[in-house]
């Protein structure tokens, strides 16, 4: 499971507020959805994606176990004065079976192979689940995933519990904006781990990096699929 730090956590924040990624998601997630739906997104992190949804009009509640995660989702919602969202500090695989939505939203949470049927009990209409394709390069190198599973791994698993869904591959940019080069060594080497020498860093860095508005910028497309499956009596 992947554990937020507040230095990650940051660096998130800012490649967030730097791409149009997560409007871009919720507008492919409302796709799939009726006027006026409930919507649950399990594993929110700092809730990017949840704000964006409720910035469509869906009444929206957004759910981590991560409380800096939470508690800057919260700030961010009274920032944009958004009155249709609320986030929970909890755990959305431990939720009460009466708790249900209309909708209920997974990007890289979650394990289908085990957790298929306890996240449809909580969606009355669909389960919409983002994951990665298996052609989605890493954003630096040897960077551990999220999540494990992906697109063709899904796939079936939901042959193999004879679902319904739908699937829509999508291709989203979203990259890492740095104050300087020292920041961008800095991402490289904790997200490798400190696998890499500063002198490794540093040439792929020289490979990668460019010039942007906001200043230094590591470009990465998010290669994803969107399984929406569907309830049985839908």
């Amino acid at each position: 499971m992947f554990v937020w730090s507040e230095q990650s956590r940051t660096w998130y924040v800012h490649a967030a507020q730097h791409a149009s990624y997560h409007r871009e998601q919720a507008t492919l997630c409302a796709s799939f959805l009726e006027k006026g739906a409930t919507v649950a997104e399990f594993g929110c992190g700092p809730g990017f994606l949840a704000l964006e949804l409720a910035t469509l009009g869906f009444a929206t509640t957004a759910l981590d176990v991560d409380g800096g995660c939470v508690a800057f989702a919260r700030e961010e919602a009274k920032r944009r004065h958004l009155a249709n969202i609320v986030f929970e500090e909890r755990n959305a695989l431990t939720l009460d079976a009466r708790s249900s939505w209309d909708c209920v939203l997974c990007c890289h949470f979650g394990d289908l192979s085990t957790d298929l049927e306890a996240l449809l009990a909580h969606a009355r209409r669909v389960l919409l689940v983002f994951v990665r394709r298996p052609e989605e390069e890493p954003l630096v190198p040897g960077r551990n995933r999220r999540c494990r599973q992906d697109a063709s791994l899904v796939e079936e698993i939901l042959r193999k519990h004879k679902q319904d869904y739908v699937r829509r591959d999508c291709d989203f940019e979203f990259g890492q904006p740095f104050a300087n080069l020292a920041e961008a060594r800095d991402f490289v080497r904790h997200y490798t781990k400190n696998a890499l020498s500063d002198a490794e860093a540093q040439a792929f860095l020289a490979q990668r990096l460019v010039q942007a508005p906001c200043g230094l910028y590591l470009p990465h497309t998010k290669k994803l699929a969107l399984f929406a499956i569907l309830r049985a009596n839908q």
